[in-house]
């Protein structure tokens, strides 16, 4: 788990470097951040079915 999250977060950090002034990237940024943070607060179980779920919608997208 905190192997994700510190991905996640070194990824969008560098995305807001990159974004400069693109509010639109910066505020997917933020929802993002604000994901991440429900998410660790979660317990195993739902955090197990959150992990599926995106696991489900990358498959899919294929």
């Amino acid at each position: 788990m905190a192997r994700i999250v510190f991905l996640l977060t070194d990824s969008l950090h560098h995305q807001a470097a990159l974004a400069g002034d693109d509010l639109v990237t910066k505020r997917i940024g933020g929802s993002i951040l604000l994901a991440i943070h429900a998410f660790t607060d979660a317990d195993n179980q739902d955090a197990l079915t959150l992990l599926r779920a995106l696991r489900s919608q990358v498959l899919q997208a294929g």
